[in-house]
């Protein structure tokens, strides 16, 4: 919070911002690739949005964007709703913002037979959602996505050489 109280002091005026909030959503393939839990380091937690909203007022901050990301690998669309509420019922604490960003997490297949996330399914309730949100809000706020494993998964093929195989009790790892 002290960052963004320092920079919204020096740099009111000259940067407008996106904050990246925690939305405190377990979600994930697995604990390793799940970024939005309590006590995960990434964000301000959505709990700490008055103090947030305190130090923009204070230093006259100008918050363009807001930001979440929950995790990797997420197959339930469920997951990115509720964080869409989360996230639009913060952002009716800001006036002007441009987008909202949720992130990224869709889960690919990596085998023929593999699941995925229902992009369609998502696509449908999530654009609904945001659309209601914006004609309540008062103009249109931009929806954002981070696609990246989902846009390159199926852009190629990964080759590694295991050249040092270290086993403990409980866990091989392998240095390729």
């Amino acid at each position: 919070m002290s960052i963004l109280e320092q920079f919204g002091t020096l740099y009111h005026d000259t940067y407008p911002v996106c904050i990246r909030l925690n939305p405190h959503i377990m979600a994930g393939g697995n604990d390793k690739i799940s970024v939005g839990h309590i006590d995960s380091k990434f964000g301000i937690s959505i709990h700490q949005l008055p103090l947030v909203q305190r130090i923009v007022k204070a230093t006259g901050l100008q918050v363009e964007g807001l930001h979440m990301h929950t995790g990797s690998d997420i197959l339930d669309s469920e997951v990115f709703l509720l964080g869409a509420e989360i996230m639009l019922t913060a952002a009716t604490s800001f006036e002007n913002l441009d987008y909202i960003d949720f992130g990224s997490g869709f889960k690919v297949p990596y085998k023929d037979d593999g699941i995925q996330t229902d992009i369609d399914d998502l696509g449908e309730k999530i654009s609904e959602r945001i659309n209601a949100f914006s004609q309540d809000y008062g103009k249109e706020v931009m929806l954002m996505f981070e696609p990246g494993k989902y846009l390159v998964s199926e852009a190629g093929y990964f080759l590694v050489k295991v050249n040092v195989v270290k086993q403990t009790t409980s866990t091989v790892f392998c240095r390729c």
